[in-house]
């Protein structure tokens, strides 16, 4: 198509071809692969909907669980399903489908893939695998199979004596295949992955990862890195973090994803005061190209980002330390709540934020900027923490 249509016009018009002529699409371009692969593109050529839900939120309020669809404006609607959401467990999320582990680890695990776009869902049993009954840690990964669409579930184990090899099995949907991967195609065996998150983008599931080290002194550290693992050619792979962004890293990070751009999150503490952070990381060839803060703000309780919406604003969990309650907020919320609006005499209700990134330009630096701001000193009790602490390129 001609460069001049605009690309959501040429979604719409591929959204009306047939599934196996969508599918030829996605190599058309990598433009289009990025925006047919999306939950909204999913959503828009689904019949079978009555709806548009483009989130589903899943909770714990003490010993109940519960599941809703969620909808631009944040409005929920229940799931209908007969499961205990108690006893669900978010495992990742692939082009739209998210996979659960259900139930207790032993003997098996019961895992649970769900297309919430077609609301349909379907399950199996992944073997608990051990040497000793106190041999290993475990956790479960996620995605789908670039080339022939199969959701595949990674089950991996490893012992608490970094000394051992890891274990790995992958589960097919499609071949209902187990397979144990060869030791050539998994990381160093002492290096440990956060299974707090992870996501998957161009095909690649990434985390976060560290090893622990010694100093010259004796004492213990962890140095963090990311890995990854291919979904077509079944290995991992360990990415070094630049020593630039890694000295502006909350440590440890959550990791998610902006369209084709792996994303990187957390909050850093600088002083008693709490900063949320973002980055966008651009992944190349197994390597760490390029880095941007896209976001950077003051905030008075921790963030967690759960995603992005249609127009790539962030969605953020706030919690309030006062009554402990979860909540799902834009970034409009939060700088309400961080009483950023107020100070700057800025109206809530007609305030709009768009992120927009230019080419040729350095990025710049924060540093110093709350106290700048607050109209405080410049003078800090430890100026190495601090540099290291704050956003600067």
């Amino acid at each position: 198509m001609s460069d001049e249509i605009p690309i959501e016009v040429q979604m719409d018009i591929v959204r009306r071809l047939p599934v196996k002529c969508i599918l030829q699409c996605r190599s058309v371009s990598k433009s289009w692969k990025s925006a047919i692969d999306t939950i909204y593109f999913t959503i828009k050529s689904c019949v079978r909907q009555a709806k548009n839900f483009p989130y589903v939120l899943q909770y714990r309020k003490g010993f109940n669980g519960y599941m809703h669809y969620v909808c631009q404006n944040f409005a929920f609607t229940p799931v209908p399903t007969n499961l205990s959401f108690s006893e669900l467990n978010p495992i990742g999320c692939s082009q739209g489908v998210w996979a659960f582990s259900y139930g207790r680890i032993l003997p098996h695990y019961k895992v649970i893939v769900w297309n919430p776009s077609i609301r349909r869902s379907v399950g199996t049993l992944i073997p608990y695998l051990t040497i000793e009954p106190a041999y290993e840690k475990r956790l479960l990964a996620f995605g789908i199979q670039p080339d022939n669409l199969d959701p595949t579930i990674l089950y991996i184990a490893y012992p608490f004596n970094p000394e051992y090899p890891w274990c790995v099995l992958l589960f097919s949907f499609n071949t209902k295949q187990r397979k144990q991967l060869d030791d050539e195609f998994l990381p160093r065996q002492s290096i440990r992955l956060k299974k707090s998150s992870q996501a998957v983008v161009n095909g690649h599931i990434f985390w976060c990862a560290y090893e622990r080290l010694f100093a010259n002194d004796g004492s213990e550290y962890k140095s963090y890195m990311m890995v990854s693992f291919n979904l077509v050619t079944q290995g991992f792979h360990v990415l070094g973090i630049p020593a630039q962004l890694l000295a502006q890293l909350p440590l440890p990070f959550y990791v998610s994803n902006l369209r084709d751009n792996v994303v990187v999150s957390g909050n850093l503490i600088v002083e008693d005061h709490c900063f949320f952070c973002v980055w966008t990381l651009e992944v190349v060839g197994g390597s760490i190209q390029t880095f941007q803060c896209l976001i950077s703000i003051p905030t008075p309780y921790p963030l967690k980002l759960i995603g992005f919406d249609n127009t790539n604003n962030p969605i953020l969990e706030v919690q309030n330390p006062d009554e402990y309650v979860m909540n799902l907020a834009g970034l409009p919320v939060v700088l309400e709540q961080a009483k950023v609006f107020k100070k700057k005499g800025i109206d809530p209700s007609t305030y709009a934020i768009t992120f927009k990134n230019e080419k040729n330009v350095p990025a710049q630096g924060c540093i110093f900027l709350y106290r700048l701001s607050h109209g405080k000193s410049l003078d800090v009790d430890n100026p190495v923490q601090t540099a290291l602490a704050y956003p600067v390129q």
